[in-house]
C-alpha cells in the first residue's frame, strides 16, 4: 500500500480483525469514513442516506438502509474518487472482513471496469469461515491470486537485519530459518529471543531458546509483566486487565496470540 500511495494512488484500507467479523459495515467505514465527505454531494440523495446511516453518521429515522442502495453508494462513491486519480481498495485479513462490507465491495468491484480502481486483499489460506475470499472478488480475468510461501533463507536475512538492525551468522540463520519454517513472524520472535540471551550459541548444538512459538511469547510477555505496567495497566492485577503469562496460547498456523 505505500507504494500505491507512492505511485500516486489514494489508498482505502481495511485491517479487520476476527470480532469485527460480525459488526455489519465495519470494514466499510475503515474504508470510506476518510474520504465521505468528500463524495456525498455527488452522489443522489438515496444513496448518500444510506451510506450516512449503514456508518452511523446519522440514525436510521425509520427501517434499516437496504444493502442494494448502500451497495450503489459505495459505486458512487469510488467513481467519483477515480475521477480524481487512480484508487487502491486494500483489505488485510479478508477472512475477517463482515459480510455487509463484503457484499457490498462485491457489487461495486464487478461494476468498476474502465476505472482506475485497483483492489488488493490478503487472507489466510489456513483459515476457513464465512467471508472468504471468494465472497468478494469477482471472477475476472483481470484478477491475480499469488500465495505467498515461506521466507527463503536470503530474504529472512535481510528481514532481520532490517528490523533487529543484528546480522547473524550463516550458521545461526540456518537454525533460525529450519526452526522458523520460513515465516517471518516466527524468525522474528526467535532472533529476538535468541539476542535477549545472555549466552552465546555454540556451534554444532541447537540454538539456547525455545523451539516453539508459545514458550517464546511467553517469554516475552514475562518480561513486560515485570515491569509492573504495560500502558498503565498492572502485570498482576487481573481484575484490570491482567495480561498473565499462564493464560495465553498462541496458533503458529495463523499467528494469532490470545490472552484472556
Amino acid at each position: 500500500m505505500a507504494l500505491a500511495i507512492e505511485r500516486g494512488y489514494r489508498v482505502l484500507a481495511s485491517r479487520p480483525a476476527e470480532f469485527e467479523a460480525t459488526l455489519s459495515y465495519a470494514g466499510l467505514g475503515d474504508l470510506l469514513e476518510p474520504v465521505l465527505d468528500s463524495v456525498l454531494e455527488r452522489m443522489p440523495g438515496p444513496q448518500r442516506d444510506a451510506l450516512e446511516v449503514a456508518l452511523l453518521r446519522r440514525g436510521p429515522g425509520g427501517s434499516a438502509p437496504d444493502q442494494r442502495t448502500v451497495a450503489a453508494g459505495t459505486l458512487s462513491a469510488l467513481r467519483a474518487l477515480a475521477e480524481e486519480g487512480p484508487v487502491l481498495v486494500g483489505v488485510d485479513d479478508l477472512q475477517w472482513l463482515d459480510r455487509p462490507s463484503a457484499r457490498v465491495l462485491a457489487f461495486s468491484l464487478r461494476r468498476v471496469n474502465t476505472e482506475p480502481v485497483a483492489f488488493l486483499a490478503t487472507v489466510r489460506t489456513a483459515l476457513t469461515g464465512e467471508a472468504g475470499p471468494d465472497l468478494v472478488l469477482p471472477v475476472r480475468s483481470d484478477v491475480a491470486w499469488i500465495e505467498v510461501g515461506p521466507l527463503s533463507l536470503g530474504a529472512m536475512g535481510r528481514m532481520l537485519r532490517s528490523r533487529l538492525d543484528e546480522t547473524f551468522s550463516r550458521p545461526i540463520q540456518l537454525k533460525l530459518h529450519r526452526a522458523s519454517g520460513g515465516n517471518p513472524f516466527f524468525a522474528l520472535e526467535l532472533a529476538r529471543a535468541l539476542l535477549d540471551r545472555a549466552e552465546s550459541p555454540v556451534p554444532g548444538q541447537p540454538l539456547p531458546i525455545p523451539n516453539d512459538l508459545t514458550t517464546v511469547i511467553r517469554g516475552r510477555l514475562t518480561r513486560l509483566s515485570s515491569l509492573n505496567t504495560v500502558d498503565g495497566v498492572s502485570g498482576n492485577d487481573t481484575a484490570n486487565g491482567d495480561i498473565g503469562t499462564d493464560t495465553c496460547s498462541v496458533d503458529p498456523r495463523d499467528i494469532v496470540v490470545s490472552c484472556a
